[in-house]
């Protein structure tokens, strides 16, 4: 669900505030809790990711207001009077009501141990058919759910990479509603800083997220119209063909690849040839299309250089390595690069 749990983007929260060496507990009431959290656990009367969505539940003021565990004990305390284990007066006094059964302990002093060393795994050994691969170019769905999802809000309609697959493990959005445990791969997925927080964000600092396999969905191609038309206009929209000369179909699928690889989204791409070709107009060269690609390779470039793909020194070199190779050649000759600027 959206709301104020998922702060992941959100503005006006202000930075993160670091605690060197912080403990785990700042106070000793803080380990009661983590304590009965995981005792309550034994009753089988709601799953992990049904407590997570406890906490998401509790209205934005309250939230805002409560430390982590001061939350925890609210969504305790919910789940025990929904499920029939306490009254909310006795949750109130502390004190059960008088003439209550006494129930059964689900959970002794001597079997904590045993408790704490075996976890609880959300991992199931049961057949079910992966939908991507490692490598592949996903999308997160744009979800906007009305109860429990570990998508958060930042992500979704994002296009990420496949990190890895984590095998199959329980569903946390059906499993938090009781609706099943919905077995499916999980995955972790790596996105690029600037396809999840734009232009301003750090290049070098991907993000990886834990995905569930419904969560995502193969993006479309990006060739498809509505990313062809976010582009200046192509060459061969006019009756004329897309590329003249082979180097520029190159040009144009090295540009898809490297952006479905996450180093640049394709609204980066776009802004980047649409400057370009700005830039064109301004020193008077003519606007057609006879040096379309001349300024898709000079955007190619450009992007490379930013993104860390290639240093300028580095580029520098190979061109006049190509030129060099060009000009040595015979007519009729298919140019090589010299042994030693092959890499």
């Amino acid at each position: 669900m959206n709301g104020v749990h998922d702060m992941g983007g959100m503005h006006g929260m202000g930075p993160i505030q670091y605690e060197s060496n912080e403990p785990v507990f700042h106070e000793a009431w803080e380990a009661r809790i983590f304590a009965l959290y995981r005792a309550m656990r034994a009753w089988p009367k709601w799953t992990a990711d049904a407590s997570r969505h406890a906490v998401e539940l509790i209205p934005a003021p309250e939230y805002l207001s409560m430390s982590y565990y001061e939350q925890r004990l609210h969504a305790l305390i919910e789940l025990m009077v929904k499920s029939g284990l306490v009254t909310r007066a006795e949750a109130e006094s502390g004190k059960a009501v008088p003439g209550s059964p006494t129930a059964t302990p689900a959970l002794i002093a001597s079997a904590v141990p045993a408790m704490v060393a075996k976890g609880k795994p959300a991992s199931r050994e049961v057949p079910v058919a992966a939908r991507f691969t490692v490598g592949q170019r996903v999308l997160a769905r744009n979800l906007h759910p009305t109860g429990h999802t570990r998508l958060p809000r930042y992500a979704r309609g994002k296009l990420g990479t496949i990190h890895r697959d984590h095998g199959v493990h329980v569903f946390p959005d059906t499993n938090a509603h009781s609706l099943g445990e919905k077995p499916q791969h999980l995955y972790s997925v790596r996105f690029a800083a600037r396809e999840l927080w734009g232009e301003q964000a750090q290049s070098a600092m991907p993000c990886i997220l834990i995905c569930g396999m419904t969560t995502l969905s193969a993006p479309k191609s990006m060739l498809d119209p509505e990313r062809l038309q976010a582009l200046p206009q192509l060459p061969g929209e006019k009756g004329e063909p897309m590329f003249a000369e082979p180097w520029q179909a190159q040009a144009f699928a090295l540009a898809v690849k490297l952006s479905e690889q996450g180093h640049f989204t394709w609204k980066e791409w776009a802004a980047t040839l649409a400057n370009e070709l700005k830039a064109a107009t301004s020193r008077g060269e003519p606007d057609d299309s006879s040096h379309y690609y001349d300024h898709w390779l000079a955007a190619l470039e450009h992007l490379a250089t930013i993104k860390g793909l290639v240093d300028s020194t580095s580029l520098a070199a190979r061109k006049a390595a190509w030129a060099d190779a060009y000009r040595s050649t015979p007519h009729g000759v298919p140019v090589k690069l010299a042994p030693d600027m092959v890499s």
